[in-house]
């Protein structure tokens, strides 16, 4: 197993040579093949994704998830909140006063909401397309686009994403650190130089006493950084990017069992696949994966497109 040995990050070209990676992505299990596809749905639909990964990189650098704005293993309870992408969740849903997909381009079809258990939503709306669940639904007060609406369905196997997206925070987690790491009073500095990925180790302990995130790397580079730990709390955290875009970042929490958001504006993706996260307050701009979701937190569409393993047909 990948996740089990040791690997560069020096560049991308030398980065999973074997395509160790990418098979996690595309063909390690059967029915990942289907997953991959965002479009996947009873009604045939292809939404597009929010953003296109560079060329030469494969381009579902999140799995299945990478189509998704907020996606979740197990349950999602949530009030007062949004999320402005496609939001999946594996488990049943408890929603009020609740929006979904407002910032998706008007008109866009298939599945914007996929519930795998039952489905309740109090007050809410469906900006465009559909939401389907795998069970029950309770619908109070719910308002969708013309053409949309609610049927039983259930258009992805919950249980093959979570090995998938498990395997793959493990391997993304063994990758080695490129770049420096320091603490500068309570501002956590990021530093890096490669024109491609730049990969960082970082400590829930030092995460829980930073006031600042500051990245320094080329314009148009990727990161990726590994936060170790099973308890990892982000609490009034501030981020000091450069320039560099948020869709270009991702937070990797190969270990985090529990995941406490409070305070934050988070410019990034989150993968924290084994994670129950607490979303206490503000935002974050790009996806967020999980085991389960409370608190009213909100999710800004964001896709992901940086760079961590590469398609080698290119």
């Amino acid at each position: 197993m990948l996740g089990h040995s040791k690997l560069t990050a020096a560049t991308t070209s030398t980065l999973l040579c074997g395509a160790a990676i990418l098979a996690l992505l595309v063909v390690a299990r059967p029915t990942q093949l289907a997953l991959l596809d965002p479009g996947m749905s009873g009604s045939g639909a292809s939404p597009d994704l929010a953003a296109t990964p560079d060329r030469g990189c494969h381009d579902r650098q999140l799995g299945v998830a990478t189509a998704f704005n907020l996606f979740l293993l197990g349950d999602l309870k949530q009030r007062g909140s949004d999320t402005e992408g496609r939001v999946a969740v594996g488990g049943k849903a408890t929603i009020a006063d609740y929006s979904v997909g407002a910032a998706l381009p008007p008109g866009t079809l298939g599945e914007t909401l996929i519930v795998g258990g039952a489905l309740t939503i109090q007050h809410g709306a469906i900006a465009t397309g559909d939401a389907v669940s795998g069970e029950s639904a309770s619908l109070e007060h719910v308002s969708f686009a013309p053409n949309s609406g609610y049927r039983r369905a259930l258009p992805l196997d919950f249980v093959a994403a979570a090995r998938s997206l498990r395997d793959i925070s493990t391997a993304y987690g063994s990758v080695s650190p490129s770049g420096t790491t320091r603490m500068e009073y309570s501002r956590l500095l990021l530093e890096g130089t490669a024109s491609d990925l730049n990969v960082f180790t970082v400590r829930a302990a030092d995460l829980a006493a930073a006031s600042t995130i500051a990245v320094r790397v080329p314009a148009g580079s990727t990161v990726l950084v590994n936060v170790s730990g099973e308890d990892v709390s982000l609490e009034n955290l501030g981020f000091d990017l450069a320039g560099l875009g948020a869709d270009k970042i991702l937070y990797n929490f190969p270990a985090a069992k529990r995941l406490l958001l409070r305070g934050v504006g988070i410019q990034g993706s989150i993968l924290a696949p084994w994670a129950s996260i607490d979303f206490q307050n503000g935002t974050i701009k790009g996806t967020l994966i999980g085991t389960s979701l409370t608190g009213p937190g909100q999710m800004n569409q964001l896709a992901f497109s940086g760079c961590i393993a590469p398609n080698p047909t290119r």
